[in-house]
């Protein structure tokens, strides 16, 4: 034991909450879980340990938009938003106030500017935080002119990626001998919609997968001149164990 935490004790119902928490949103007894499984509470006659009920995330607590579209001039615009809730929520918070808006700006152009050269800002990135119910959102605006969309190519093979499902992209090497930990809950969703006036690119199939740390769905659905790529992941285990790696990867595999 190395840390300590406060269980309260409200209309029948134990509750633990996590002090050193600095930048933690909502209100009690509305506050995320905390993932630390057990605890000795300090009190009379206590002699086991207490189970603390598993975080969970029966909704997305992580929603990304991404909407691409073609203008007039050949020029292509980007806008990006955003919606984190509960303990992403406050992992956002955090990250805000230890990075600053500006060096997060810097970073997602980097991010962008690697899939597509010359992409430039067309706004300053906006942070709208409403702590009381512990929903943050960010909004993103790029340009990317039709000159460099040309030069590098992008006209003609435009790479899109939901670049929020990273959470399993790293796998464990074979031979591993002991279980290899992943963040739970998680419950994410994110939707890629690619406005072309001029081209009607057909749907890819849709994709599921039940795997054994995680669910995964993709479908895609064209509407006109805009077609919309829908993805979901959610987390089913905190653990992978040595004799799944294989399937795991297989599984890692099919995420688009």
């Amino acid at each position: 034991f190395d840390h300590a935490i406060t269980m309260v004790k409200f209309r029948g119902r134990s509750y633990w909450l996590e002090p050193t928490l600095a930048h933690q949103g909502g209100r009690f007894p509305h506050l995320a879980g905390v993932p630390y499984d057990y605890a000795l509470p300090i009190a009379p006659g206590q002699k086991d340990l207490a189970r603390i009920p598993a975080p969970t995330a029966p909704q997305p607590t992580e929603r990304t938009t991404e909407r691409y579209a073609v203008e007039r001039d050949g020029a292509l615009s980007l806008r990006v938003s955003t919606v984190y809730l509960d303990a992403d929520a406050d992992w956002m918070r955090d990250n805000i106030v230890s990075k600053s808006p500006a060096q997060i700006e810097k970073d997602y152009l980097k991010f962008y500017a690697g899939l597509y050269p010359g992409i430039e800002t067309a706004a300053p990135i906006r942070f709208r935080d409403d702590r009381d119910t512990n929903r943050i959102v960010v909004e993103e605006r790029y340009r990317l002119t039709a000159d460099k969309l040309g030069a590098h190519g992008l006209n003609a093979k435009f790479p899109v990626k939901a670049s929020s499902l990273d959470d399993y992209d790293d796998a464990p090497p074979e031979g591993r001998r002991t279980p290899y930990a992943f963040t739970v809950p998680l419950n994410k969703t994110h939707r890629i919609e690619v406005v072309t006036p001029d081209r009607r690119p057909g749907a890819p199939d849709a994709v599921t997968v039940d795997g054994v740390v995680f669910r995964y769905g993709f479908k895609a659905e064209q509407a006109g001149d805009t077609l919309t790529f829908d993805y979901h992941l959610e987390g089913k285990s905190d653990a992978l164990w040595p004799k799944d790696i294989a399937r795991f990867r297989a599984d890692s595999a099919a995420v688009k």
